[in-house]
């Protein structure tokens, strides 16, 4: 049975632009401020060095070319897991990685 309240979050998405990852992070922002979604530490086997954190992330100034962001569901805990990679020019993909 899927949580109701990470249900507006849950699946794969991909984003092939600066448009697509914009709206991407858009929604991953709005999930974090209503709650929805809580943003997990990143265990220091995935940790980017110099990445800013979620919350530091602007989307008018230039990134670093690999970026890989974390959360949790407030309610059930199943995780996600937000990796940009601006380098090679991917886009984004947000995804499940854990059931709560």
């Amino acid at each position: 049975m899927k949580c109701s309240q990470c249900s507006t979050v849950d699946g794969q998405w991909l984003a092939r632009g600066p448009a697509d990852l914009a709206a991407l992070v858009g929604v991953v922002r709005t999930a974090v401020a209503e709650g929805v979604l809580i943003v997990a530490s990143t265990p220091a086997k995935l940790a980017l060095a110099g990445q800013p954190s979620f919350a530091e992330l602007e989307l008018d100034r230039p990134w670093q070319d690999v970026l890989q962001y974390l959360f949790e569901c407030a309610s059930c805990g199943r995780q996600y897991e937000l990796s940009i990679d601006t380098y090679h020019g991917s886009g984004a993909v947000w995804r499940a990685i854990r059931s709560g």
